[in-house]
């Protein structure tokens, strides 16, 4: 019983981000930003370009992901999470040839937009600009 007590703990944990991303759905578009190491000139190049977009992100329903190989946090507009180790994430989406790609996944949960080189925030607000579920957005407002 205990043995299985601790694996159903252990499996939880593998799936963790998978879920925290998952609970996103109908609620936020996601951006993921996969890097293998903190220092890479595409992930600060990638940085750069989302500076000072909050306004946008938020008007767009947009949460970012930070993901190295063996931890992520998130940033929800202003408010930045705390770097939580896991692997999954990284293992799932990068081959082991990639350094760098970024992921931007729909209110559906799907994925819009795969690049190995860094977006600018006009090609980014671009793409979620032309989704239709956007343009009722703005059609509303």
């Amino acid at each position: 019983m205990r043995l299985f007590i601790i694996l159903i703990v252990l499996l939880s944990f593998k799936t963790l981000s998978a879920q925290d991303i998952s609970k996103q759905k109908w609620k936020h578009r996601v951006l993921l930003i996969f890097t293998s190491e903190e220092n890479a000139e595409d992930y600060k190049i990638q940085l750069s370009f989302l500076k000072n977009s909050e306004e946008g992100f938020k008007e767009r329903q947009l949460i970012i992901y930070e993901v190295l190989p063996h931890q992520y946090k998130s940033t929800l507009y202003k408010t930045k999470s705390n770097w939580k180790k896991e692997k999954q994430l990284y293992k799932k989406h990068m081959n082991f040839e990639d350094k760098f790609k970024v992921v931007l996944i729909g209110l559906d949960g799907k994925i819009k937009k795969i690049k190995n080189t860094p977006l600018t925030k006009q090609q980014l607000f671009g793409i979620i600009d032309a989704m239709p579920m956007r343009q009722s957005e703005t059609q509303k407002n």
